[in-house]
């Protein structure tokens, strides 16, 4: 790519046959486009105000965070639209991704080298999404999927019968729990363990180097492109 044609993928956020991801630029890999960055961070932003918002219905210790949105009146009502706006952004990913979030062989290898990972050596065949990854996004989506279907019984309770009630209460409050456990393990790997990856977020680009160590298959087939 030449340096002019650089500059114009930076300031199109994709290339002249409108591409927006998985393309080298310079000596940086274009990994995610700027929709899909926009919709990280809305999915971000809801889920912490959802977080914020039920832990202050969860337990009367945190009850001093219904001051954020106004009482506990108006803390019980925006709650729901938190979580409505949450699961608005995650279905985008969701459809986005789903079909690179298959279970591969090579999956099952990285698991077994996790261990090598974490020392930031390269595990050769990695594709763009490596295990770790593909588990928490379909924990993701299996807990949301949870935490809305529970969600819905418990913001129109009359509308459903005693014992699906009984039900959702405690599995919205379980899966809430694990969920915010999963977000906080999610937020250490790629911000404080791993050096290179919250850009991938914030600028969309990572250097070739981290893409060779972590993800190197991915590397090689979007080089050969």
């Amino acid at each position: 790519m030449s340096n002019g044609e650089a500059v114009a993928v930076r300031i199109s956020g994709s290339t002249a046959t409108g591409q927006t991801e998985d393309f080298v630029q310079g000596d940086l890999v274009v990994r995610h486009s700027l929709a899909v960055r926009v919709m990280h961070w809305w999915v971000t932003l809801f889920f912490i105000l959802a977080f914020l918002s039920g832990s202050a219905l969860f337990s009367a210790r945190f009850f001093f965070l219904t001051n954020l949105f106004g009482g506990g009146y108006a803390t019980r009502q925006v709650h729901p639209w938190f979580s409505i706006l949450f699961i608005s952004g995650f279905i985008f990913l969701f459809l986005r991704w789903v079909k690179q979030m298959a279970w591969a062989a090579s999956d099952t290898n990285w698991i077994g080298n996790f261990n090598r990972y974490m020392r930031y050596e390269e595990i050769p065949d990695t594709g763009k999404f490596n295990a770790g990854q593909k588990l928490f996004f379909w924990a993701a989506s299996l807990g949301g999927l949870a935490l809305l279907l529970t969600g819905v019984v418990i913001w129109f309770p009359t509308s459903f019968p005693l014992w699906l009630r009984f039900i959702s209460y405690p599995l919205h409050e379980t899966v809430f729990i694990l969920f915010a456990i999963a977000v906080i393990y999610h937020f250490y790997i790629s911000v404080l363990a791993l050096g290179g990856t919250l850009r991938a977020m914030t600028r969309g680009t990572v250097t070739r180097t981290w893409a060779i160590t972590h993800h190197a298959r991915w590397y090689e087939e979007i080089r050969r492109k």
